[in-house]
């Protein structure tokens, strides 16, 4: 009984790591497309990011930010 609790706990972990790897990597995205949306522009970042992230969010909000700007520069150029 024991290692069926250890062996669902373990795949528990896995899942959870391979969770927020995806997160990461979509993260970006979707808070850029979120931004470009004129309904809900950087207020639904912002708003959602301080819900997930807490104290970190500002530095969440400035890499997205950042980014954006990037893109935007890749753009013009």
């Amino acid at each position: 009984m024991r290692a069926d609790v250890e062996i669902i706990s373990d795949m528990a972990f896995i899942m959870i790591d391979k969770f927020d790897k995806y997160r990461g990597e979509m993260k970006v995205l979707l808070a850029i497309a979120s931004i470009l949306d004129q309904r809900n522009k950087l207020d639904c970042v912002d708003f959602y990011f301080k819900e997930i992230y807490k104290v970190e969010a500002s530095r969440e909000i400035q890499i997205i930010t950042s980014l954006l700007y990037d893109l935007l520069v890749e753009y013009v150029d």
